[in-house]
């Protein structure tokens, strides 16, 4: 196992590094954070031994060096600070995007990540709300982008009646073959391997848009379980994120046995709070490890209502101004993303 050792006076700092290595490795590695400098003094007075120590430039002095450790990163307030005096200790511009001072520290030891890659399941996450106008698409594909920041495969599916998800992608384009919605009326076997050829990609997979509503394709509803299914077996994703509709109805059930994960979004205004109970209440084994809900907080209220919700909240989007025009990739920066993914891992 991976030892890696934080050290930096910022805790919030240290603990979003944390997650970046938590969420790519999971029990592969053993982190240990430091933020007290009279701690990491009095621990670092007898040898330490570690793979990695990432620290702080105000911590580090050449007795680092006398410690077994394989790799030493010295985070720099200083981004002209490309190098230092010492062999075998490389700088990096503490304020650079977590996800690039992750790919620099991995890429410069690659030898202490080279973990073996395990035959996996695809996982599926259903994403669904009570009531519109949550966030919940924004959130869907945030993960979906985070998932892939994260070198994990995403594929998003909208599995809604009425498909206007792509409003937030660069490209808009339904889907326009009669083929594949003659082979999804009538349940073909081989029509995924068509839809295959028609899934896009800007940061993460998707299924673009039907040209219409399942209603006017003649298309019933569970075609996206079927699909969901079908991919599971074919083992082309790591993870399946299904933004479903806010209805409830006997399709969203399904999708819910199925899943791995359910994400619930709610806002703290009194609507979103009090139709999130009342679905709670008609779901069986809801208070199982496999429901999550997520507050995205809309608004600034004098009341909030989201501690009459009947499961406790597990995460809190922070708001994020005129959503619509943010593009899934700068959403998935978001820190409250960031740490929702490490909830449905």
């Amino acid at each position: 196992m991976t030892k890696i050792i934080l050290a930096d006076s910022n805790e919030e700092y240290i603990n979003t590094l944390k997650i970046r290595f938590a969420t790519e490795f999971f029990e592969k590695i053993e982190i240990e954070t430091i933020t007290e400098k009279s701690y990491f003094e009095e621990a670092f007075s007898m040898p330490v031994q570690a793979n990695v120590l990432i620290i702080s430039n105000e911590w580090f002095d050449e007795r680092i060096k006398r410690h077994p450790i394989e790799n030493i990163f010295v985070l720099n307030d200083n981004k002209l600070s490309e190098s230092t005096s010492f062999l075998g200790v490389s700088s990096v511009y503490k304020y650079l995007d977590i996800f690039d001072i992750f790919s620099e520290i991995v890429g410069k030891c690659k030898e202490c990540f080279n973990f073996a890659e395990e035959q996996k399941e695809t996982k599926v996450i259903v994403v669904t709300s009570a009531v519109g106008a949550v966030g919940k698409t924004a959130i869907a594909m945030g993960l979906c982008a985070a998932f892939e920041k994260s070198n994990r495969k995403a594929l998003y599916i909208d599995a809604e009646e009425l498909q206007t998800f792509h409003y937030l992608l660069n490209y808009k384009e339904c889907i326009m073959r009669n083929d594949v919605y003659s082979g999804l009326l009538h349940k073909d076997d081989g029509v995924y391997e068509e839809l295959k050829k028609e899934i896009r990609k800007e940061l993460f997979y998707y299924i673009p848009p039907f040209k219409a509503s399942l209603l006017s394709l003649g298309i019933e509803k569970e075609v996206f379980l079927n699909l969901v299914e079908r991919i599971i077996n074919e083992k082309d994703y790591d993870y399946i994120v299904v933004d479903t509709d806010s209805s409830f109805d006997l399709e969203k059930m399904k999708f819910i046995d199925v899943a791995d994960r359910v994400v619930v979004v709610v806002t703290n205004e009194e609507k979103a709070c009090f139709a999130t109970n009342i679905m709670l209440d008609n779901i069986a084994n809801v208070g199982t490890e496999k429901f999550v809900i997520v507050s995205n907080e809309i608004a600034s209220l004098e009341s909030n209502y989201l501690t009459g919700v009947k499961l406790p909240v597990k995460e809190t989007i922070e708001r994020i101004e005129d959503s619509a025009k943010i593009q899934p990739n700068e959403f998935c920066s978001n820190k409250g993303i960031q740490r929702l993914l490490v909830q449905v891992l």
